[in-house]
C-alpha cells in the first residue's frame, strides 16, 4: 500500500507476487504472520464457488446474518454514516487522510477488503461462537441454519507462537489462541513499544481466548472471543494512532468484563506506547544521520535515472531528473513522487519526518531499509538498486531497464 492508501498492483498479480516472496525460514521451522495468505485464499474461492470472494461473502454470510452495514465495496467519500480516516501527528493531533482504496476488485482483498461496523461484527462473531459451541458439543462440522463450517478446526492449534510461555499460545486458522491470563499482542505494534507486554486478565479464572487485530494507515481494529461464555469484544477505530489503541482498548474491556482482580493502567500504557511510537521516528532519523558517511560524492545524477524493476516484472520505480535533483515515483505515478537526497556513495534516501509521512497518508514504517535506495554498479555503470523495504537480509534487487529487458522476465 502506497501514498494516500492506494494499491498499485492489480488483483491478477496476487499469485505472482506472493510466489516471489523470499523464504525467511525452512518449512515448519517457525511461525511468521503474513497476510498475503488471505490474499491467496481470495483467489482460490472464485473458481471453487464460481463467485468472487466478495460476492461469496455477501451471499453466504453478510445477507443471511443481516449484516446490513458490511460491504466489499469501498464507500464513497462523504457518504452517510461512514467514518473517515485519520493518522496521528507527532503531537498526537489527528490529521485527516484518505481511507485505503480497497475492495473486492483490488489486490489483497482477502486480507483487508471488507468494510463493516461494530454491530455487524458482533453479529458475525456471535454466530461463530454459537456454531462453534454446537459443533464441539455434537462432534459435527456444521450447524443447522449457520453459514459457519468446521469452526473447531478454525479455533484449533495450528502453529505455536515463537515466544516461550507457561500458558498456551498458538495460531489457529485466522485467529490467535491463548490461555488467559496471558499476553495478547501478537501482530500488535504495541509489542515493540512497551517495555514488556502486559499479562491480560491477571488473577482471573483461566479460560481460552481467541483474538486477532489489524490496521491500515487509517484505522486500527481488534477482536477478542471467549468461547466458554459466548462473549465477543470488537474494537474498531478510524485512526492510526501513535500506539495500537484498539489493542489496549480491547484488553481493557476484557479485564472489565472479567472483573479481573489485577487490572492494568491502560491510560498509562497508552502514554508509554505512544511516546515510544513517536520516538521510533526520532531514532530512525538519528540512526541514519549517525551512520551517514561524510565526504562522499554520487555519480552524475543522470546516470541514476531510469526504471528499476523487481524480478517478477510487475513493480518498478521510475527515477528521473527534475529541477536539478533526482525524484522517485512508484509505478511511474509522478503525481505522488518523492525527492531523493544523496546519503553516501551510491546510496540515496527519501526519508520523511513523521508528520510528512502523515501528510501523504503512508503507513508508518520506521525500519531504516525502507528509506534507503542502494544503487548497484558494474564497470562504473548503474545496473540496478537494492531496496530493503521488507527487512530481508541484503534487500530486494531491482534491475534497471525497460519492461522485459532483464533476467527472469
Amino acid at each position: 500500500m502506497q501514498d494516500h492508501g492506494r494499491l498499485y498492483l492489480p488483483k491478477d498479480q496476487t499469485l505472482h507476487t506472493a510466489a516471489a516472496l523470499p523464504l525467511t525460514a525452512g518449512l515448519r521451522e517457525k511461525f511468521q504472520y503474513n497476510n498475503w495468505n488471505y490474499g491467496l485464499a481470495a483467489l482460490v474461492t472464485q473458481p471453487l464457488a464460481g463467485l468472487s470472494l466478495g460476492s461469496y461473502l455477501a451471499q453466504r454470510f453478510f445477507e443471511p446474518l443481516g449484516m446490513t452495514r458490511t460491504s466489499v465495496i469501498r464507500p464513497q467519500e462523504g457518504g452517510d454514516d461512514v467514518s473517515e480516516g485519520y493518522m496521528a501527528l507527532a503531537n498526537a493531533t489527528p490529521a485527516r487522510i484518505d481511507r485505503p482504496f480497497v475492495g473486492d476488485d483490488q489486490i489483497m482483498f482477502g486480507a483487508m477488503g471488507v468494510n463493516s461496523c461494530v454491530k455487524d461484527l458482533l453479529t458475525f462473531y456471535g454466530e461463530m461462537l454459537r456454531s462453534g459451541a454446537d459443533q464441539l458439543a455434537n462432534g459435527s462440522t456444521s450447524t443447522e441454519g449457520s453459514p459457519f463450517k468446521c469452526v473447531p478446526d478454525i479455533w484449533n492449534c495450528q502453529a505455536p507462537l515463537p515466544e516461550s510461555h507457561l500458558r498456551e499460545r498458538y495460531y489457529g486458522l485466522g485467529l490467535f489462541r491463548t490461555q488467559l491470563p496471558n499476553t495478547m499482542m501478537s501482530t500488535s505494534m504495541n509489542g515493540g513499544r512497551l517495555p514488556s507486554p502486559p499479562v491480560v486478565a491477571r488473577g482471573s479464572r483461566s479460560q481460552l481466548a481467541l483474538y486477532h487485530g489489524g490496521n491500515s494507515a487509517a484505522s486500527q481494529n481488534w477482536a477478542i472471543l471467549l468461547p466458554e461464555t459466548q462473549t465477543a469484544i470488537v474494537v474498531l477505530t478510524n485512526t492510526m494512532a501513535n500506539c495500537d489503541a484498539a489493542n489496549l482498548i480491547a484488553s481493557m474491556l476484557l479485564e472489565a468484563l472479567l472483573d479481573s482482580p489485577e487490572k492494568h493502567d491502560y491510560e498509562e500504557l497508552a502514554r508509554v506506547a505512544s511516546k515510544a511510537g513517536v520516538e521510533q521516528w526520532q531514532t530512525l532519523h538519528r540512526s541514519l544521520s549517525r551512520q551517514r558517511i561524510d565526504g562522499t560524492s554520487p555519480k552524475p545524477l543522470e546516470s541514476y535515472a531510469g526504471k528499476y524493476w523487481n524480478h517478477v516484472g510487475n513493480w518498478h520505480m521510475d527515477i528521473y531528473l527534475e529541477d536539478g535533483g533526482l525524484v522517485m515515483a512508484f509505478q511511474g505515478d509522478r503525481k505522488n513522487s518523492h525527492a531523493l537526497r544523496h546519503y553516501n556513495y551510491d546510496v540515496f534516501t527519501w526519508l520523511l519526518s513523521q508528520d510528512e509521512n502523515v501528510a501523504i497518508g503512508r503507513f508508518p514504517y520506521t525500519s531504516q531499509g525502507q528509506w534507503l535506495l542502494n544503487f548497484q554498479s558494474e564497470d562504473g555503470a548503474i545496473k540496478g538498486l537494492k531496496w530493503n523495504q521488507n527487512g530481508i537480509k541484503d534487500g530486494e534487487y531491482f534491475h534497471k531497464g525497460e519492461y522485459g529487458d532483464f533476467p527472469n522476465q
